[in-house]
């Protein structure tokens, strides 16, 4: 009888530790396999972006309507992609493109270029959409779309 309770205890016992490997592989394998949620790719939008400009430069595309439409023609249709390994890239409407590596830093996204020089955004996700601000320190020129706002596509 001794035997059996021995017996039977241990293989509670190894099925009880079964049970918590498993869990403890399966909590592991699905951290593993997240993904950032910054991957993928995200189109400008243009409302949502361009109607959080400075007025300043508001008052200076109403003296200046062709930059006005020279700066609107490059972001509208703007696309952007985030991949899996570490690279960026983006175009612009007007043909333009950018590539490079990006990473996260906290709640700040830091593009890489080709050439080494890296720029810093803070960001924020809200479901399919991402805003990108760009950090002002007070000593740059005025940033035509500080917030530029992108939706999942």
């Amino acid at each position: 009888m001794k035997n059996i309770l021995f017996y039977l205890h241990h293989r509670k016992a190894l099925v009880f530790f079964i049970v918590v490997m498993s869990f403890a592989v399966n909590t592991l394998s699905a951290q593993g396999s997240r993904q950032n949620p910054l991957i993928g790719t995200w189109q400008f939008d243009a409302q949502s972006s361009f109607a959080q400009r400075d007025q300043k430069v508001k008052d200076h595309f109403v003296r200046n309507p062709a930059m006005k439409v020279r700066v609107e023609s490059a972001y509208i249709g703007k696309k952007i992609k985030f991949s899996n390994d570490g690279s960026y890239y983006q175009i612009l409407a007007n043909g333009v493109e950018s590539l490079g590596k990006w990473k996260v830093e906290g709640n700040t996204l830091v593009i890489v270029s080709p050439n080494g020089t890296e720029y810093k955004f803070l960001f924020q996700l809200s479901g399919s959409m991402l805003l990108i601000s760009t950090i002002q320190n007070g000593t740059e020129s005025i940033v035509m779309v500080p917030n530029q706002y992108f939706n999942r596509i």
